[in-house]
């Protein structure tokens, strides 16, 4: 993952994972290296991921910048992306690792590490975790409706609500992305092996789905500025010692933080920082409840997308989006996309839409 002709650098957020990259990465090349992490500004509610970051990097003796994210350029760079790449974000914090690429590149560096993988492969998400050890004590019959009702920004019992009529008749009332979900999650409790933990079928689904959504992500916010983004903990052979460890190496319900990615810390505790071992996770934060009420007046007067989404589902994120942020971050999302690419050759209506919902459901609406 070292190996290139050019430059190369790190993403560093502070936590964990970022951290034993960057770790290993002045080990093996036995030379200060440049990290680079992201934030937004401290007036808005940045999160620590700088100061961890700038703690990391001055205990390696890295080269270190940052590339900070202000609340004018969260709404313009997200148009901006929507216009280049053609397609919806996925998530808040693609801007922010637009906005590294564009500092790396700028700096002369084309390829950087990044620390995605040792979620999935671990069990790093928390909160997601728990809720499936509870599901798993309390029921485990629908593995596949609970991980689409996990990951969605609005409940599936709501969605027809957001929807217009004739979007959600044309999405067939959402069963091929169930039945999706459902197919996939018993997949991966085949793959688990008879008697295996519960737990593991729910990583390795977040390995199948989870991990696919992070890895073109990152590809998508990094290519657009010609940097290509690497990443050595979703390394096929790390995944094969990552199926191969039991669950209490990997997740321990009702322990917290400590409890996730217990083989990472484990093995990185005599290298990384312990106030990194022991920090909870965060990955370039950004305060978008705040920030996308700036894009509401362009949503308001957006007549392509009324007949995709609800007049319902528009008034209220327009009218109260930092409320509704759950709501308002998908129908922003797909309103300005479609504000910008409906007609320009793409010609897509409420049928077209809605035929993609078994790839965007989950992520866009």
């Amino acid at each position: 993952h070292l190996r290139a002709d050019v430059e190369r650098c790190c993403f560093l957020s502070g936590g964990l994972d970022s951290t034993i990259i960057a770790c290993e990465a002045t080990e093996a090349l036995g030379e200060r290296v440049r990290t680079y992490a992201s934030g937004s500004e401290a007036s808005e509610g940045a999160g620590d991921d700088p100061a961890y970051a700038a703690r990391v990097a001055q205990t390696l003796g890295a080269d270190h910048h940052e590339a900070i994210v202000s609340r004018r350029l969260f709404g313009s760079r997200w148009v901006e992306m929507i216009e280049r790449g053609g397609w919806p974000l996925s998530t808040p914090n693609e801007v922010a690792i637009n906005e590294l690429a564009r500092v790396v590149r700028a700096g002369g560096n084309v390829v950087a590490l990044t620390g995605e993988g040792a979620d999935e492969l671990f069990g790093g998400y928390v909160p997601a975790m728990e809720a499936a050890a509870a599901f798993e004590r309390e029921s485990g019959d629908d593995g596949g409706r609970f991980q689409l009702t996990s990951n969605a920004w609005v409940a599936p019992e709501l969605k027809q609500l957001a929807l217009s009529r004739d979007t959600w008749d044309a999405a067939g009332a959402d069963e091929e992305l169930v039945e999706t979900y459902q197919r996939t999650f018993e997949e991966a409790r085949g793959s688990a092996g008879e008697g295996a933990d519960p737990l593991e079928t729910h990583l390795r689904f977040h390995r199948r789905v989870n991990l696919v959504g992070l890895l073109e992500r990152l590809d998508r916010a990094t290519m657009l500025e010609s940097v290509e983004g690497r990443t050595p903990l979703a390394d096929v052979r790390l995944a094969e010692l990552a199926f191969a460890l039991p669950m209490e190496s990997k997740f321990r319900p009702g322990t917290g933080t400590p409890g996730s990615k217990v083989a990472l810390r484990r093995a990185f505790a005599s290298t990384v920082p312990a106030e990194v071992i022991q920090r909870d996770k965060a990955s370039f934060p950004l305060p978008f409840q705040k920030w996308i009420e700036d894009v509401a007046p362009i949503v308001r007067t957006c007549q392509a997308a009324r007949g995709v989404l609800s007049d319902e589902a528009i008034e209220l994120s327009c009218s109260a989006p930092g409320a509704n942020w759950r709501l308002a971050w998908p129908v922003f999302n797909l309103a300005l996309w479609m504000e910008r690419w409906w007609g320009k050759g793409v010609g897509l209506g409420p049928v077209e839409v809605a035929r993609g919902q078994s790839s965007i459901g989950a992520t866009s609406i």
